[in-house]
């Protein structure tokens, strides 16, 4: 509560409001679709990448401090 007064709300926060709302209005079907989005994008967040556990990331160039080009 202490953050809420602050103005600090987190996303889980947000998340867990926009939920409970639709389930208020009736739509159940949306508040579990966003939790369920809402679990995958934290897994997401919380794992590495696919793309760069793959190896599949892109090569970007750049020079480096102190290094210079061939």
């Amino acid at each position: 509560m202490k953050r809420l007064a602050k103005g600090k709300i987190g996303v889980g926060t947000l998340m867990t409001i926009a939920a409970v709302g639709a389930v208020v209005l009736g739509e159940v079907g949306e508040a579990a679709m966003l939790a369920f989005l809402f679990s995958i994008s934290e897994d997401w967040r919380n794992t590495r990448s696919p793309v760069l556990a793959a190896g599949c990331a892109p090569v970007v160039a750049g020079a480096q401090r102190g290094h210079r080009a061939a």
